[in-house]
């Protein structure tokens, strides 16, 4: 299969839209189901909120095996490690056993992250390992201190040059005066992880109809017509983004433009997901753009 193996982040949080909560869930679920089908691997930034989209992808995956590799990647953010304590990454490292690979951003790196016998483990690779008790963890993080809007950045980054692709769904764009639309970081954690993918080659699908900010990247990559007709106020960082993005529209392949606006348009979740797969599967194939949304790969 085109996808075997490959990474794909689901960049995802919620919008300030309640209605579309449901709709959202909906096809973030399908969506991982669709790329496990192709044996992809998944991979979400999120942070351990019992009820957020980490342990709901969690959920969904944990039937999934890929021979040895888990089919869900975590990866922890570095602004929610250093909030986190050793206690709660123990047991939550402790549940998951082999079901999850689970990951954290310190810096511009990516370490994966592990619990052996009341020991936090940091693996750098190359047979690099860093493990730690109780006592040295507290030293440990003050190691990586750092400003939340740099941890975010780092962290966005670092996670765009792992990963095989990046699918948008949701997000918050910071209007002004919406407390639920407030993001985190100097720009939107979407917007900002969609950029750093398409700077580096990779594929990139906006999920635009479903709103919030994916709605805004798929304006901004030229990928669907702004059809909203008013002018919004938001958060600073939010025009900077969108900028950021129009500048790298370019790298988007021709032949897959079509699948894109597929992906963008208002389908049901298992459409807008074989959009998803064609996009992926035909970003770097230089195929002639399908525009089929029941053609399976």
């Amino acid at each position: 299969m085109v996808l075997k193996d490959k990474v794909v982040l689901i960049s995802v949080s919620a919008t300030s839209s309640q209605e579309k909560t449901a709709e959202l869930e909906k096809t973030l679920l399908t969506l991982c189901d669709k790329l496990s089908k192709h044996q992809a691997r998944i991979a979400y930034g999120g942070n351990l909120d019992p009820d957020g989209f980490t342990f709901k992808i969690e959920r969904k995956m944990a039937d999934r095996h890929l021979g040895p590799k888990s089919a869900f990647i975590h990866i922890i953010d570095q602004p929610t490690f250093l909030a986190s304590s050793f206690e709660q990454l123990g047991e939550l490292l402790g549940s998951r056993e082999k079901l999850v690979e689970t990951q954290v951003c310190l810096g511009t790196n990516v370490l994966t992250l592990g619990w052996r016998r009341g020991r936090l483990s940091f693996d750098r690779g190359r047979d690099t390992t860093e493990t730690l008790d109780r006592s040295e963890f507290d030293a440990f993080q003050r190691r990586y201190a750092v400003q939340p809007e740099d941890g975010y950045t780092n962290s966005r980054r670092a996670k765009a040059d792992i990963v095989d692709a990046c699918v948008a769904i949701g997000g918050k764009t910071g209007i002004v005066g919406n407390s639920a639309d407030k993001f985190f970081g100097r720009l939107p954690g979407i917007a900002e992880e969609v950029y750093y993918t398409l700077c580096a080659g990779r594929p990139v699908v906006p999920v635009a109809s479903l709103g919030g900010c994916a709605h805004d990247v798929a304006v901004a990559l030229r990928i669907i017509r702004d059809s909203s007709g008013t002018e919004v106020q938001h958060q600073v960082g939010f025009e900077q983004a969108m900028t950021a993005l129009v500048s790298v529209s370019g790298k988007i392949p021709e032949h897959v433009r079509q699948d894109l606006q597929l992906a963008a348009g208002p389908h049901t979740a298992a459409e807008i997901s074989q959009a998803v797969v064609n996009v992926i599967s035909r970003w770097n194939a230089g195929q002639p753009q399908g525009g089929n949304l029941y053609t399976g790969m």
